[in-house]
């Protein structure tokens, strides 16, 4: 089944564009031009952009707001002292262009053109048409069904055991970060806090913590993170499409567990239905405890077939 959700229009460039974002017209690199002005993420500004080929994409600036300030087209820094932190952002970027040019999946946004200019980094990846799953959750008569979010769930599973097979998580998983093409079918975007297995919440500093979303290893130097918490900010954002509201924040639910109380959390398969077991199968993926957890997307994905 595939979700057509209603009033679906393409991503719009007619936000108010930031003083120091590109103007129109900018030319990036040799082969792209600036048409449209997308957002901005912790880490830099997205815009649309035209290649000299007439094929339009997304260009994904790297300008940490916190770090950096526009020098005519450049990018500066705000202090002589900030060169190491701005340094380790662009190879952050430098890695997610280069991880998410490995994949080709129909759920994953196309990608990694890595193109330098202004005194910084773009990423090219695909223009999306399409809105944020997050759009769809604030009101309830565009949330997606049961059978919808089901949907939603294999799909972006699918693409995690492509992602995790090639030995990557992507560790920022949210409504923000899913979205629902024209043709009703997720995609998974931002792979900015995307890392190979083995490394620590404290080893990575593109790492974003999202309140309901973020499994509470994520809060934690040092603790250890595997593919379990791709299924744990899977599950919440699952759980999102179901109740309408944002989860309880995991770190919440852990205080509760070492000091004995109920979980904060109600259980969604604690009431019989014709979901219960899919309802289930996002509680199992939402353990506080990582070992808890469903462990694996392909684990996950037996379930819901066998639902």
């Amino acid at each position: 089944m595939v979700w057509k959700p209603s009033f679906m229009r393409t991503a719009s460039v007619d936000r108010l564009t930031p003083v120091d974002a590109l103007p129109i017209g900018t030319r990036v690199g040799d082969e792209h031009e600036i048409t449209g002005y997308l957002g901005s993420g912790g880490f830099g500004y997205t815009y649309l952009a035209r290649r000299f080929d007439g094929h339009h994409v997304a260009l994904k600036e790297c300008f940490p707001f916190e770090f950096c300030r526009r020098n005519g087209l450049d990018v500066g820094l705000k202090a002589h002292d900030l060169a190491d932190d701005f340094e380790m952002i662009r190879d952050g970027f430098q890695q997610e262009a280069a991880i998410l040019a490995e994949f080709e999946h129909e759920n994953i946004v196309a990608g990694g053109l890595l193109i330098t200019a202004f005194n910084t980094v773009y990423i090219e990846m695909d223009q999306v048409h399409g809105k944020p799953l997050i759009d769809h959750l604030s009101s309830w008569f565009k949330r997606p069904s049961r059978q919808q979010t089901k949907q939603i769930g294999r799909d972006v599973l699918d693409a995690l055991e492509t992602i995790h097979a090639k030995g990557y998580l992507h560790k920022d998983i949210s409504p923000d970060n899913i979205i629902i093409n024209q043709q009703g079918v997720p995609i998974l975007i931002d792979f900015g806090s995307a890392a190979p297995f083995g490394e620590n919440s404290d080893d990575d500093p593109m790492l974003v913590v999202k309140i309901g979303y973020s499994p509470q290893e994520f809060y934690r130097a040092g603790a250890k993170v595997g593919q379990a918490s791709d299924l744990y900010q899977l599950a919440a954002t699952l759980r999102h499409c179901i109740t309408g509201q944002r989860p309880v924040e995991s770190v919440a639910r852990l205080h509760a567990r070492a000091q004995g109380r109920p979980d904060p959390l109600t259980a969604l398969g604690r009431k019989k239905s014709k979901h219960s077991a899919f309802f289930g199968s996002i509680d199992d993926s939402m353990a506080v405890l990582i070992d808890d957890r469903i462990a694996t997307a392909k684990q996950w994905l037996k379930t819901l077939k066998d639902i």
